[in-house]
């Protein structure tokens, strides 16, 4: 059970990484200032959610809603792009 959660720990901090780096390039992108610093402030939250066991459940899913947001709103950029 240990391997398990640590594992999820570690896939969660590879997450906030695989975040922010996108998002750094977004920044002087097409998709704007403002979905840039949507994912800097995701990746800090997804850093954060790496810690369920210590933030309890309600930030655990805020962690993950700015996640979800994350992806609609690059996804929404996309889908306006020719």
């Amino acid at each position: 059970m240990a391997i398990f959660y640590g594992g999820l720990h570690a896939v969660d901090i590879l997450l906030g990484i695989a975040t922010f780096v996108p998002s750094l390039a977004m920044k002087r992108g097409p998709y704007g200032k403002r979905v840039a610093y949507f994912g800097f402030a995701t990746s800090v939250l997804d850093i954060i959610g790496a810690y369920p066991y210590a933030i309890g459940p309600i930030l655990t899913l805020v962690c993950q809603v700015f996640f979800a947001a994350w992806f609609v709103a690059v996804g929404s950029k996309l889908y306006r792009m020719r």
